[in-house]
C-alpha cells in the first residue's frame, strides 16, 4: 500500500514474490503528468531492497522517502495530492562457463542478470479500487494515483480589511492559506482566555449565552486559497465599539478520506481538524459600528425678548447640531439649505443635549413662523478628531414642517439714547450728540437763568418718582465736591422747571439756584438708571453718560471719570 505517512513524507509498504529492488517517485497529481519513465524513477534513487529473508518470513517492508528526487532541496508537499510510480527488479544471478586454455578445463563466472517490470507495468493503477492495498492478482501495475501528504498544521488567517456595513453588522474581509472553516466574532471587549472549543461552540450551539456574535465561512478547495471571503458579524449595537476575533481549523477529517487508512494496521482516521488554539484579534484597535439613523429632535420653547431676535429652545437624543430660520407667518416654508444658510445654529454635546439657537435679523412686532433642522455628528468613533465615515444624519424634511413653531417679536425694547450729530430728529438736526450744553464745553454761564437740553433719539418721559437729574460740582483747587444739586425729573421744586417735549427733554435752573452753588469749576451730570424713558416703558441704563456707546469717555480726573461734564464761569 501507499499512504502520506507524515506532512512531507509517503510510505510505500509492499513485498516481492521474489528477492529483488523496488524503487518509488512521486509527482505532484497537478503537475499534469500522466507517466512516468523507468528512467526517471530510477534518477530518484529511492529504493528499498527485499531480501531472501524478507521474502521467506513473509514481511512487508517500507519504502519511505520525503523528496521527489533524492538530491531535491525542498521536502514534500503537506496535504498535496501525489502520485506514485513504482518499479521493482528481481535479484536474479547468471551463472556462465566457458573453455579455458590446455592448463584449465573451464572457466565459470556469476554475475547479476535481473529481470525488471516493463514500461506498461509502471502507467498500470495498482489496484482496481479503494483503498489502496492489494494481493495477488489485484496488485495489477505500479502507479497509485491520489496519495496525499498529512496535514498536521492549523490554517493561517490572512486578514484583509474590517469595516461595518450597516448599523448591527461588521464585514470582516479574510484569506485563508488552505482549505477549511473560518470563524468570527465581535466583542466590546479584549477577550483573554477563550479556547477554540468555546469560541467554536458559540457558532455550532453550544451550551450558554454568547457573550458576542460568531459567524463563520468555509473554503472548500486549494483553488480558493489565498482569495478574499467575507465573513458578516450580524446582531451587533449600533455605534459601539467592536474588538474582532477570527479562529480557523482546516477540514483534515475529510481530506483523509483521500488516503489509505489501513485499520488493520492501526491506522486510524484523524479524529479531528487541525484547528488554531486561540482566537486571533484581526486588525489593529476596534471597528465601530454604523450610526444611520436621525436624531429625534423636539422644540420645547420659542420666545422673543428682543425686538429682532427669537430664541428658540431645541432638545435631541444624541449630540448634535440644530439650525432655526424664521419666515413671515404663512409664508412659504424654507428648504433645509435655506434654513443651513440663515446661518442661525447651535450644538449640542451629551447623550441628550439641550440646544438654544437665537434666530436673527427679524422685525420687531412681527409675526413668524420658526423652523427648525436637524443633523447629528454620525458615527462617533471615539477618535480625535471624529473621523466619521459617514457626514452625519439628517432629520427629514417632514419633521421640518411638522415641527413649526409660531412667534410674535417683540416691540421696542430698545432704551432711548441721545440723538447722534447730523441725524434728524423729529424734523431737527441733532448737535453736539444731543447735549447743551456740548459734552466739555467752558465758559458756561450760569448768572442767567441756566438750561440743561437732552435731545434723545426717541420721544421720551419722566422714568418714574426715582427719575432724578444731579448735577455735582468739583473745585479743581481741593480734592473735595461742594454744591450738589439734585432735580428730581418728576417733581422738580422750586427754582428748577423740568419740560418734556417730544424727544426733547429740557432743565432749567433760575439765577438765584444757581447762585447757591460754588464759582467757576467742573459741573458733571449723572442721572440714575430709568430717569428717563421711552413711550414704552425701556428706560435708560445705568452710567448713561459713562456708557461709551453713548458719549465718549473723558479723560478729566476731575470730571468723574467720564460723565457728562461742563465749565461753568459763576463767581464765588
Amino acid at each position: 500500500k501507499v499512504r502520506g505517512s507524515s506532512e512531507t513524507q509517503i510510505s510505500v509498504t509492499f513485498s516481492l514474490d521474489e528477492p529483488g529492488t523496488a524503487y518509488c517517485r512521486a509527482t505532484r497529481q497537478d503537475s499534469g503528468e500522466t507517466s512516468l519513465s523507468i528512467n526517471r524513477i530510477l534518477k530518484a534513487d529511492h529504493k528499498l531492497i527485499y531480501t531472501a529473508a524478507n521474502l521467506a518470513a513473509s514481511d512487508k517492508v517500507t519504502l519511505a522517502f520525503d523528496k521527489i528526487e533524492g538530491d531535491d532541496t525542498e521536502t514534500l508537499t503537506s496535504a498535496t495530492l501525489y502520485d506514485v510510480y513504482c518499479w521493482a527488479k528481481d535479484a536474479t544471478l547468471q551463472h556462465s562457463c566457458r573453455a579455458a586454455d590446455v592448463t584449465e578445463k573451464s572457466i565459470c563466472e556469476t554475475f547479476p542478470r535481473p529481470v525488471g517490470q516493463p514500461q506498461s507495468y509502471v502507467d498500470t493503477p495498482f489496484g482496481a479500487t479503494a483503498p489502496l492495498h492489494c494481493t495477488g492478482a489485484a496488485c495489477a501495475g505500479g502507479k497509485v494515483s491520489t496519495v496525499r501528504t498529512q496535514d498536521s498544521t492549523p490554517p493561517s488567517i490572512i486578514f484583509v480589511e474590517a469595516e461595518s456595513t450597516s448599523e448591527t453588522t461588521i464585514t470582516i474581509t479574510l484569506q485563508l492559506t488552505e482549505p477549511g472553516t473560518a470563524y468570527c466574532g465581535a466583542s466590546t471587549s479584549v477577550l483573554t482566555s477563550t479556547t477554540y472549543t468555546a469560541f467554536k461552540a458559540l457558532v455550532v450551539g453550544g451550551s450558554g449565552t454568547p457573550s458576542f456574535a460568531t459567524f463563520r465561512n468555509f473554503v472548500t478547495s486549494f483553488s480558493q486559497t489565498y482569495r478574499n471571503f467575507d465573513i458578516t458579524v450580524t446582531h451587533l449595537t449600533p455605534e459601539t465599539q467592536y474588538y474582532l476575533y477570527c479562529m480557523a481549523e482546516d477540514d483534515e477529517i475529510n481530506d483523509a478520506a483521500l488516503v489509505d487508512l489501513d485499520a488493520a494496521e492501526a491506522q486510524a482516521s484523524p479524529g479531528s481538524n487541525n484547528a488554531m488554539s486561540s482566537p486571533q484579534q484581526m486588525g489593529v484597535g476596534t471597528v465601530v459600528t454604523l450610526d444611520l439613523t436621525p436624531p429625534t429632535l423636539s422644540i420645547t420653547n420659542v420666545v422673543s425678548t428682543q425686538e429682532s431676535v427669537a430664541t428658540v429652545t431645541t432638545s435631541l437624543n444624541e449630540p448634535g447640531t440644530v439650525w432655526c430660520m424664521g419666515v413671515r407667518d404663512r409664508f412659504d416654508a424654507p428648504t433645509i439649505n435655506q434654513i443651513i444658510a440663515a446661518n442661525n445654529f447651535n450644538q449640542g454635546t451629551g447623550s441628550a443635549p439641550t440646544i438654544t439657537v437665537e434666530v436673527t435679523a427679524l422685525e420687531r412686532d412681527t409675526s413668524y413662523d420658526i423652523y427648525c433642522f436637524a443633523r447629528d455628528e454620525g458615527t462617533t468613533t471615539g477618535a480625535t478628531p471624529n473621523n466619521s465615515p459617514n457626514p452625519g444624519n439628517d432629520i427629514p424634511y417632514s419633521m421640518v414642517i411638522a415641527l413649526k413653531r409660531d412667534v410674535h417679536t417683540r416691540g421696542d425694547s430698545t432704551p432711548p439714547a441721545l440723538c447722534t450729530t447730523n441725524t434728524v430728529v423729529s424734523g431737527t438736526t441733532c448737535v453736539n450728540n444731543g447735549l447743551s450744553p456740548a459734552h466739555g464745553a467752558t465758559g458756561v454761564d450760569t448768572t442767567a437763568p441756566f438750561t440743561l437740553t437732552l435731545t434723545f433719539n426717541e420721544d421720551v418721559t419722566h422714568g418714574g418718582a426715582a427719575s432724578e437729574l444731579k448735577f455735582e460740582y468739583t473745585d479743581p483747587a481741593s480734592s473735595g465736591t461742594a454744591g450738589d444739586l439734585t432735580v428730581d425729573l418728576d417733581t422738580p421744586g422750586a427754582g428748577a422747571t423740568v419740560q418734556f417735549t417730544n424727544n426733547v427733554l429740557k432743565i432749567t435752573l433760575d439765577p438765584s439756584l444757581a447762585a447757591t452753588t460754588p464759582g467757576a469749576g467742573l459741573y458733571y451730570v449723572t442721572m440714575p438708571a430709568g430717569s428717563v424713558a421711552d413711550l414704552r416703558g425701556n428706560g435708560i441704563p445705568a452710567n448713561f453718560f459713562a456708557d461709551p456707546l453713548v458719549r465718549p469717555q473723558s479723560t478729566d480726573a476731575n470730571a468723574g471719570g467720564g460723565a457728562y461734564y461742563f465749565t461753568v464761569t459763576m463767581p464765588r
